[in-house]
């Protein structure tokens, strides 16, 4: 005999606002996530919240709703795009604390060939944004660049002390690594048709790596 049943639990109050609350957070990072691709892909002013909203699978009133208007969004995919390399960053130099300075070195340099080849939307998102003087490029360096770029002068210090470093001052190495590291990720189309590599496999990634490597360091 199947014994009976109780009146099944409901729902306490604190459960049916967590519910709301999770989709609308859900929502929020599905619709910032695709911002992200299409301010990289289309730059500011091409990206229409109409475009993001019909690319997230949204309705275009959740973009007002959650964001005050379109510099709003475009403030949030930035902060996306910098806390990811933040984060990634961060616990790679937690995980190399223990090896010398010289090997830190070409760990840096060699990850961060990887990380472009797995977020090729940071350079595009870069260069559409690089191209113009105002106040979206200033808040920019203001609140993320100018933090990140003194990380990237001391590691050349510590190449620099190992006198592993290629000759050069710190802007044009700078300019010189994050092309070189980059681009061919982000122009991967480009690449794929022209000369038939697709950069995004793992033997082309580690190639390039080598490459990269070699072109800023010397044998001591």
């Amino acid at each position: 005999m199947t014994p009976a049943r109780g009146p099944a639990s409901k729902p306490d109050d604190s459960q049916r606002k967590r519910r709301p609350q999770a989709r609308a957070l859900a929502t929020r990072d599905q619709i910032v996530s695709t911002a992200i691709v299409c301010f990289s892909n289309l730059g500011f002013e091409g990206a229409t919240t109409r475009w993001i909203a019909e690319q997230a699978g949204v309705n275009q009133g959740l973009i007002t709703h959650h964001f005050k208007n379109k510099e709003e969004l475009w403030k949030a995919a930035v902060d996306r795009l910098f806390a990811n390399f933040r984060n990634d960053f961060a616990a790679r130099m937690e995980a190399w604390q223990d090896a010398d300075r010289a090997t830190r070195v070409r760990l840096i340099i060699r990850h961060f060939v990887r990380y472009a080849s797995e977020h090729p939307e940071q350079l595009r998102f870069m260069m559409q944004e690089g191209l113009n003087s105002g106040p979206r490029m200033q808040w920019l360096v203001e609140n993320h660049l100018s933090a990140h770029y003194p990380q990237f002068q001391a590691m050349l210090r510590d190449a620099r002390a190992e006198n592993m470093l290629i000759e050069g001052d710190d802007v044009h190495i700078f300019y010189a690594f994050v092309g070189a590291a980059s681009t061919i990720f982000a122009l991967s189309a480009e690449c794929e048709h022209l000369t038939g590599l697709d950069p995004a496999t793992e033997k082309s990634i580690e190639a390039h790596a080598k490459l990269v490597e070699a072109m800023l360091l010397v044998t001591p």
